[in-house]
């Protein structure tokens, strides 16, 4: 069992060691599962975001390949990729919103919570099923941010991609105000796409890095206090 306080005897007898025993287990479970939930949010968020803008990547790149479509039709098209782009921006902007603090803080205790990890397994496990336990939980932590980074580069990368698969449809024969419709399209798109918590680290693999380093350094700190 967990170290707690209860308001009587658990080793009272075996009733009500087990019933404890399961009000901690539900309890741990119910934690484990909100946990889940709240960090699987942003991996899953950027995946399907960048799922989205690889398909409006491959959409505005078959535009006017196919020599049967009129100019009106691949107008047509073009507009439609604008009105989705405009909606993954939109979607881009509230995730801005949500994760401006949330992920930042994310950010700083699990290099915290890392270091102190790692400063257990060294100096305080004393025997296998505490080291297991420390190991486990330190692996955890570093499973908990990559998802996120690793997705949050991906869906920078694809929105990177935009303008290249504009480039890539068939534009030389078309109209001059087709052109210029294209040419404004890919000005709004060759700027970089990223979400930063607290507006300064961005969910990148740059940010995983960097909270690596900063447990590092959390590390170090602690290890000089020691000495």
């Amino acid at each position: 069992m967990y170290a707690g306080w209860f308001p009587y005897d658990v080793q009272a007898n075996a009733l009500v060691f087990w019933i404890s025993f399961t009000y901690q287990a539900i309890g741990s479970s119910m934690l484990i599962l909100e946990n889940l939930a709240n960090d699987s949010y942003p991996p899953i968020t950027f995946c399907v975001v960048t799922g989205h803008v690889r398909l409006l990547a491959m959409r505005l790149s078959r535009i006017g390949q196919d020599e049967k479509t009129s100019m009106a039709e691949n107008k047509m098209q073009l507009i439609e990729g604008i009105k989705d782009h405009r909606k993954l921006m939109q979607i881009v902007s509230l995730l801005r919103r949500i994760l401006y603090l949330t992920q930042l803080g994310q950010f700083l205790s699990s290099g915290i919570n890392i270091a102190i990890t790692l400063v257990n397994i060294l100096f305080f496990a004393e025997n296998k099923f505490s080291m297991t336990y420390y190991a486990v939980f330190f692996a955890a932590m570093f499973i908990e941010l990559f998802p996120s980074c690793y997705y949050g580069t991906l869906m920078t990368m694809e929105f990177d991609k935009l303008p290249y698969a504009i480039f890539s449809s068939n534009w030389i024969k078309t109209n001059k105000e087709y052109k210029r419709t294209l040419i404004i399209l890919m000005q709004f798109m060759i700027v970089p796409v990223d979400i930063k918590a607290g507006g300064i680290v961005g969910i990148d693999m740059s940010a995983f890095y960097a909270t690596c380093r900063m447990a590092y350094s959390f590390f170090t700190l602690a290890m000089s206090f020691r000495f």
